[in-house]
């Protein structure tokens, strides 16, 4: 995903319950991976967030009665502007979605009643003054439609979703709106060919390039409510494909949440009910093909947890929110890192505070090295450091003492990372080749036939794409026991002979 990343609302159920609120700040020397926690007063804070370089954008949709958008150092998390509506009112939710580029920023209102009750609007800003430029409306805007409940830009190009559109394929259908940010002009409406009542086509979206990924978790293709996401080139304005799960069931939701990166589309299901009712998943798929290549569960998944509810992939990570696990408090929530190139997982994150209902993971972004998650209820967004090296999961242990002559011993190390990792073993620094001696000396278990001439220090270097680990050290110490070595230094020579010859009362040897 490129610099423009952003991320909408997951749950339309949130829009229609934005309130009035007002505050953020940043707190910052938090342990561990996270680098500072941007924080709010109410819990729709960070209900969108979108970086570009130096700027972190965070929706705010209850915050100053209409909402506002804050405005972040990336890399201080220090604020600098505030973005709010020359006419904003009451519950227009400003903020609810948030894109941003070099030239513009775009923030969706869907809660604005300019062509009737929740109608929709969007906001143009100039990125680099601040000042608000336009105002963007469909021409065929209407009550309840939601536009701007996701948004996201190609250059000059805003994407704009209307969820709950109704005016082409029925009830609840939803669509994709394109404008010209220069001009405010729609340059067009793009909709399914398959499209249906209550599909929410729009739900959630994600750009990467001209490609768009549009989740429509309603689409009954598998039974009701099972869900669907399409792949369309917002340059031509063709459907390239529709995606849909190999095990797809009613009620899955699949489409709540989209990403893309590059070749690879990941799409979230986060009803699904492979580890129980409503515990979630994640699948992958080739958005060159449109075919599946990995179903994604978390190690620890249980029923309830809304695994998938949000996705973000950039380049070869891919990261999942459970915004409803239990393992600090009641709904605390949680996300998960994982490898698009692979499906490995790699790691986990949890929020730095223990809140009841605070639903982490309920907006999540990956960009770059960085992870923003979003405490939904918490009213904070967490950044963290992914940390792009291998992982060690498992150390070799730290000595190995084996008595002169002893079987061959084995060396063990476990690690995670990006894309295929490869294993070098050393040492004393120096790297093992493999012989009689030594074998595995480029596999996870290194394999030694234990001698006086091989004890030292072993390590093994682990290498990623992105980097590089060492293991802890490992020492092999080797004891001769030999019966002719006997003073235990461990080499048989004339001292020895010496303490034979003594115990016979003799220093002269016998022939």
């Amino acid at each position: 995903m490129t610099d423009h990343t952003r991320i909408g609302v997951r749950r339309h159920l949130r829009i229609a319950a934005l309130l009035a609120a007002a505050g953020a700040g940043v707190a910052l020397g938090d342990p561990g991976d996270l680098l500072f926690s941007l924080e709010g007063y109410t819990g729709s804070f960070g209900d969108s967030t979108a970086v570009n370089g130096e700027d972190t954008a965070i929706g705010f949709p209850q915050g100053n009665t209409s909402g506002r958008v804050h405005v972040f150092g990336t890399s201080d998390g220090i604020i600098r502007a505030i973005l709010s509506a020359n006419d904003g009112q009451l519950g227009d939710a400003f903020g609810a979605s948030v894109a941003i580029n070099s030239s513009v920023t775009v923030v969706g209102a869907p809660g604005d009643d300019d062509q009737g009750s929740s109608s929709g609007s969007v906001y143009v800003f100039d990125t680099f003054t601040r000042a608000q430029l336009m105002k963007l409306h469909p021409n065929d805007g209407g009550t309840f439609h939601y536009f701007g409940n996701d948004v996201a830009l190609d250059g000059q190009t805003a994407v704009v979703c209307a969820y709950t559109d109704s005016t082409t394929n029925g009830s609840t259908s939803g669509s994709v709106y394109l404008f010209d940010t220069t001009t405010g002009q729609q340059i067009s409406k793009i909709i399914p060919v398959d499209g249906a009542s209550a599909d929410y086509f729009g739900t959630d979206l994600d750009i990467d390039g001209s490609i768009i990924a549009v989740g429509a978790p309603g689409d009954d293709d598998n039974g009701a409510g099972s869900g669907s996401a399409y792949l369309f080139d917002i340059s031509n304005e063709q459907q390239l494909f529709k995606l849909l799960p190999d095990d797809g069931a009613p009620g899955d939701a699949f489409g709540t949440s989209v990403a893309i990166s590059g070749d690879y589309v990941v799409v979230g299901a986060y009803f699904d009910a492979d580890n129980g009712a409503e515990s979630g998943s994640a699948y992958v798929f080739d958005a060159t093909t449109g075919q599946q290549l990995y179903k994604l569960l978390p190690p620890d998944g249980a029923a309830g947890d809304w695994f998938g509810v949000s996705v973000s992939a950039s380049g070869p990570l891919v990261l999942i929110g459970a915004s409803m696990t239990n393992h600090a408090a009641p709904h605390s929530g949680k996300a998960y890192l994982f490898d698009l190139m692979t499906g490995s997982f790699l790691k986990q994150f949890e929020g730095p505070d223990l809140h009841l209902n605070g639903e982490f993971g309920g907006n999540v972004l990956l960009t770059g090295t960085r992870a923003f998650i979003s405490d939904t209820n918490g009213a904070e967004v967490d950044v963290f450091d992914t940390d792009p090296n291998p992982a060690i999961t498992a150390q070799p242990p730290s000595f190995h003492v084996v008595d002169l002559g002893a079987g061959p011993q084995d060396f063990d190390v476990a690690a995670l990372g990006f894309g295929p990792l490869s294993y070098q073993w050393r040492l004393d620094g120096a790297p093992l080749e493999e012989n009689s001696v030594y074998s595995g000396v480029t596999t996870p278990t290194l394999t030694v036939v234990p001698s006086l001439e091989n004890v030292g220090i072993y390590d093994v270097v682990v290498t990623s794409f992105s980097g590089t680990k060492a293991s802890d050290a490992a020492v092999l110490a080797v004891r001769n026991k030999l019966p002719s070595d006997l003073n235990g230094d461990g080499i048989v020579d004339t001292a020895d002979l010496g303490i034979l010859l003594g115990v016979f009362g003799t220093t002269t040897p016998v022939d």
